[in-house]
């Protein structure tokens, strides 16, 4: 009843003034309660969705770094692999033999003779020398040397002779006497060192 009386006794300029301060009121009220709440919840998502951004950023810039070491890696690796076919580590003589007996058959030669010599040593690479004595006609001996020449293995042909031509009914066959050497590597290859020399010398 006194609230009622002091309201009755109370302007109306008053009352709308009182009004507005409680609304006032009930308006800061909501932004502390609710709205700042939100805010801050708003933030902190900004906040990790700009972290997980960055993090995805991150993880995209190691991914392309991990995929470019492993092409580098694989790189090395068929490098490696190319030059220990053209420059073995090991003699290899049988793999080697076999090559020059192929492909001498290939061409339609006879060996005569297959001879391997002593290896000499030469830097990061030794030589391996077979001296060969080969029959057939002159194309077959061009096509043997060619062939050879086609090898990922690296092998020069040296110090060829011709000796002894021959008439075989209406084939004219000669005989040559030539030296097949190939290398093999003795040590890992340093970027200051000579290279090998190159096949079909």
């Amino acid at each position: 009843m006194a609230a009622h009386s002091f309201l009755e006794k109370i302007s109306v300029g008053k009352k709308i003034l009182i009004l507005f301060l409680f609304l006032i009121l009930i308006g800061v009220g909501y932004y502390f309660v609710l709205h700042r709440d939100k805010n801050q919840q708003l933030e902190n998502e900004r906040q990790a969705f700009t972290r997980l951004v960055r993090e995805e950023k991150d993880w995209l810039e190691r991914k392309k770094n991990y995929m470019q070491d492993v092409e580098e890696l694989n790189r090395k690796k068929e490098r490696q692999r190319e030059q220990i076919r053209i420059l073995p580590p090991e003699q290899e003589m049988s793999s080697f033999l076999n090559d020059l007996d192929n492909l001498a058959g290939l061409a339609g030669l006879d060996i005569k003779l297959i001879e391997p010599r002593s290896e000499q040593g030469a830097g990061f690479y030794a030589k391996i020398p077979v001296r060969l004595v080969l029959h057939g006609r002159f194309h077959q001996i061009s096509k043997f040397f060619y062939s050879i020449g086609k090898l990922e293995r690296i092998i020069n042909i040296e110090n060829i002779e011709f000796t002894n031509v021959s008439e075989e009914g209406t084939d004219v066959k000669i005989t040559s006497k030539v030296t097949a050497t190939t290398f093999r590597a003795l040590e890992k290859t340093s970027p200051n060192r000579p290279a090998p020399p190159a096949a079909g010398g």
